[in-house]
């Protein structure tokens, strides 16, 4: 019996698992490799490099991200690639190569036909024109960026209709990597504002040419001016440094300069721009063929403000078009307190409720008055009526302290009134007060009948 050696017991062991397990799982791992620009520090590259690893690891969860920062100038198309370049990613394949920025797209290509011919390129910030001369190229896709520069400026002249001066910060304005467009989306409105071109400028001499702006100038923000100089400034710090000394209101296109100091206006997102990028990538590494899937438009972009740079410039929430979205506005007072609204609300309620069930008590236990008629008021027996000085109703005569002076002041006058009394109604005698003697009612009729007349000058009679 022959027995394997220890080497090739384990190559047919891992032959094994590999063909019990599903298809492609021992594969190598997709490979993408993202050119960025230079400051690759910058708020924006962080959080669109974040947000693409994301999107492709959720579809591709074993995928692998590699990002280059480029800090040398773009080389042409027939220019030969740099020779650390070639160097360093000689023994590594990639599926795909994303050149974030247009001026990094000949490298990409450059990169792939000398390394990976079968690699896919991934051009994220096409314009129309750039797109038809790509359309030879095999095996490359895009997308379509928009024209935020003509957006912007419609929105400013919108907001502030006295503006009277365009100052403008980018890369320059016939050479920006990014907006290539400076000239065209400028060229409507120069008849109404006049233009200063800030581009170019390092950070120190461009502070002070803000501070020097005249009245009735909006600020459009579009790209740091640090490439000539030895310090790194990304966009974010640069408008956190102008915004405090300008009194320009700032416009931008990138949704991580609001909250810096910038207005905002037509912003694109990193976490939009990244998902655009790997709708396309995941396809590609899915099988699908470029050619199917060729050139298609960015996400739109979203009108965002920030409330405190909007408070600085004068312009009310009112004012801003339909679809705005206005951040860091503070909540109301019902926003903010809603809680301690509702339950004051209902501490008062229960409150008002026991005063008055308490004072509802209090008038019911509450003694009986009486009245200009003698009425006595109710109590829990009833209604009781009370006479004057020979009320026979004892018990209410001895609770009220009238009635008793009421019944002194009647017997002191008694001897003199009483026969007046008698001759007035002589014709019709008064009713005598009932006895109140236990002997029964027979006992009281004859007391009656043997009682004497009490009229002045009568005689009594025989029996």
């Amino acid at each position: 019996m022959t027995f394997l050696s220890r080497p090739a017991y384990r190559l047919l062991l891992l032959i094994a698992l590999c063909s019990s397990a599903r298809w492609g799982s021992c594969a190598a791992p997709a490979k993408v490799l993202v050119l960025v620009p230079g400051g690759a520090t910058a708020p924006w590259t962080l959080q669109l490099g974040e947000a693409l690893r994301g999107e492709l690891l959720r579809k591709h969860a074993h995928a692998e991200l590699h990002l280059e920062a480029l800090q040398q100038p773009p080389v042409g198309t027939d220019a030969p690639l740099p020779h650390w370049l070639t160097e360093k990613y000689a023994g590594t394949a990639y599926d795909a190569i994303i050149p974030l920025f247009p001026d990094q797209l000949p490298i990409a290509l450059a990169l792939r036909d000398r390394l990976w011919p079968l690699a896919a390129v991934v051009a994220p910030e096409l314009d129309p024109v750039h797109a038809a001369a790509l359309a030879q190229v095999p095996r490359v896709t895009g997308l379509l960026k928009h024209d935020h520069v003509a957006g912007n400026l419609a929105l400013m002249f919108a907001l502030l209709p006295k503006t009277r001066h365009i100052a403008v910060i980018s890369a320059g304005l016939d050479h920006d990597p990014i907006r290539r467009n400076w000239r065209a989306g400028l060229q409507p409105w120069l008849q109404r504002a006049g233009l200063i071109d800030l581009s170019g400028l390092e950070p120190e001499v461009l502070v002070r040419r803000v501070l020097q702006l005249p009245p009735d100038t909006a600020l459009y923000f579009a790209a740091p001016a640090t490439t000539r100089t030895s310090a790194v400034m990304t966009s974010y710090d640069m408008v956190r440094v102008l915004a405090p000394v300008t009194q320009a209101p700032i416009f931008a296109d990138a949704t991580t300069l609001v909250g810096a100091g910038a207005i905002g206006g037509w912003v694109s997102s990193p976490t939009t721009y990244a998902r655009d990028v790997a709708s396309q990538l995941n396809r590609l590494l899915d099988g699908v063929p470029p050619e199917r899937i060729g050139f298609e438009p960015h996400s739109a972009p979203r009108l965002q403000f920030d409330w405190r740079a909007l408070q600085r410039a004068g312009i009310a929430s009112a004012a801003l078009p339909a679809g705005s979205e206005v951040l860091f506005q503070p909540p109301g007072l019902w926003e903010a307190y809603r809680g301690v609204v509702l339950i004051t609300a209902l501490v008062l309620a229960i409150q008002s409720i026991l005063i008055g069930a308490l004072l509802l008590e209090r008038r019911a236990a509450s003694p009986p008055t009486l009245g200009r008629t003698g009425t006595v008021g109710p109590n829990r027996r009833g209604w009781r009526t009370v006479g004057g000085a020979g009320a026979r109703n004892q018990p209410t005569a001895r609770r009220h302290p009238q009635l008793r002076r009421d019944r002194r002041t009647a017997a002191r006058f008694a001897p003199t009134f009483a026969p007046r009394i008698a001759r007035t109604d002589r014709g019709h005698p008064r009713r005598q007060p009932a006895c109140r003697s236990r002997a029964g009612p027979a006992a009281r009729l004859d007391r009656q009948q043997r009682r004497p007349a009490t009229a002045a000058g009568a005689q009594p009679t025989a029996a």
